[in-house]
């Protein structure tokens, strides 16, 4: 069961609201009160078991309302990684939000099909759960005796790419906050870099329920099976350095920083953003885009 808190309508028509509510995978409330939306949230994240949850925001998030809610999520530790679903209807207006918020972050942009909303859910759960669980195994591992100050590390797979993220994100100062995003940069150069998975395959793979199946599959592929990721990390004294590189072909830099947010129906291209926003003050694409330098300071 996933908690959908709707601030102000999230600007729905109220047909598409019905078809989200009578989802019975979703406990949806609805209100336009900063202090409640953040007190349900609270509730629901202390709770025993695991919590779901996402947060819709309509274009109206500069609004006083808007706005309040927005500090209280970033303000608190707990909530900031709450996934924030914001419609949006140009670029501006997510820099804008971008400039207001630095927490868990996804837009649809107006107008959008339902199939946008749904896909954006199911992506902002699996982050936050992802998110959650690498939270839990830093956690687990804090007491591990010394830290690594500069190494090189190979992997292949997803438990690989967790397990090393969560390693080097615990000799940092801040390892909440490199460990997510440093997972980010290690899966998208698993999928798009060595299984050569291109954006308009995942698209296809995603509308099909069959993005993880064939991510499993093709790690077994004599074509695929060999090839690693090789992360270079080097901790100085106020920085940390991670050079990642794929044995993929690479891909357009230029035209990929450089594109403008757009009406998309499925949510792709995020993980390179996520990290940037969430975990590391630059990223450097280098060669044929097959090598990305992140920097975190400190």
């Amino acid at each position: 069961m996933m908690t959908l808190v709707i601030f102000d309508n999230a600007g729905l028509p109220p047909q598409e609201l019905d078809s989200i509510l009578s989802d019975d995978r979703l406990h949806c409330v609805q209100t336009d009160n900063p202090q409640e939306a953040t007190d349900i949230l609270l509730e629901v994240c202390s709770r025993e078991h695991e919590p779901k949850l996402a947060i819709l925001l309509s274009g109206q998030f500069l609004a006083k309302a808007g706005h309040d809610l927005i500090r209280h999520l970033d303000e608190s530790k707990i909530l900031r990684n709450v996934p924030l679903i914001v419609f949006i209807d140009d670029e501006d207006s997510y820099n804008r939000l971008r400039k207001e918020y630095s927490g868990s972050l996804y837009w649809l942009h107006k107008p959008f099909q339902m199939i946008s909303l749904i896909s954006i859910l199911e992506s902002a759960l699996e982050d936050y759960l992802q998110r959650q669980k690498l939270r839990h195994e830093v956690k687990s591992r804090e007491s591990v005796i010394g830290y690594i100050q500069k190494g090189t590390f190979r992997i292949k797979n997803f438990h690989e790419a967790e397990k090393t993220a969560t390693m080097l994100s615990l000799s940092c100062p801040d390892p909440d906050r490199i460990a997510f995003g440093l997972f980010e940069l290690l899966a998208n150069a698993i999928e798009h870099g060595n299984l050569g998975i291109t954006f308009e395959e995942k698209r296809r793979l995603l509308e099909s329920g069959t993005f993880r199946e064939e991510i499993e599959k093709r790690l077994k592929q004599l074509d695929y099976k060999d090839k690693y990721v090789e992360i270079a990390f080097e901790l100085k004294d106020d920085k940390v350095i991670f050079q990642i590189t794929d044995q993929g072909n690479g891909f357009d830099v230029e035209n990929y920083i450089s594109a403008k947010i757009e009406a998309t129906p499925l949510p792709l291209g995020r993980g390179i953003a996520l990290a940037r926003e969430t975990s590391f003050d630059t990223l450097e694409y280098l060669g044929k885009g097959n090598i990305v330098r992140a920097t975190a300071r400190f």
